[in-house]
This record gives C-alpha cells, sequence and structure tokens, in this order.
C-alpha cells in the first residue's frame, strides 16, 4: 500500500520527504480547490474507498486524510 504521504506528495508535486502531517492548503499554495479534488480521487484510487463529499471537505491535512481512512479501515 502507498504511504498517504506519497499519494499527497504526487498530487501536489512535492518531494516526498517535505510532507508531514500537517501540510495544508494553508501551508502549500499549489494545494488549490482543483488539486483537492484531485487528491480525494487520487485517495478513493489508491486505497479502494468511497468518500462521500463531507468526507472530502474533511481532507484539509495530511493528518485530516490519515484520519478519515482510520475511520474507513484503512491504515495509510
Amino acid at each position: 500500500m502507498i504511504p498517504v504521504f506519497d499519494v499527497v506528495a504526487g498530487v501536489l508535486g512535492l518531494p516526498a520527504e517535505t510532507v508531514t502531517e500537517d501540510v495544508s492548503p494553508a501551508t502549500e499554495g499549489v494545494w488549490t480547490s482543483l488539486k483537492h479534488l484531485e487528491l480525494a480521487v487520487a485517495i478513493e484510487e489508491h486505497y479502494h474507498v468511497s468518500l462521500s463529499a463531507k468526507e472530502i471537505r474533511r481532507l484539509t491535512s495530511v493528518g485530516r486524510i490519515r484520519e478519515v481512512l482510520r475511520e474507513k479501515g484503512v491504515v495509510a
């Protein structure tokens, strides 16, 4: 399974070693609304989950992404 840090890095075009729990739209200007949707799709594809609109809105940082995935039974 691909670590969530690598998925975020790939979508946002960041070096994987710079992605931490705290990476968010507020800390990374490249995390735009379009990239947010691309990230949601990548998460669904990589982890074989379906995200509701409410869950997609909750993806406000890498830490929150991991929290949503844990709630779905995925350790990422």
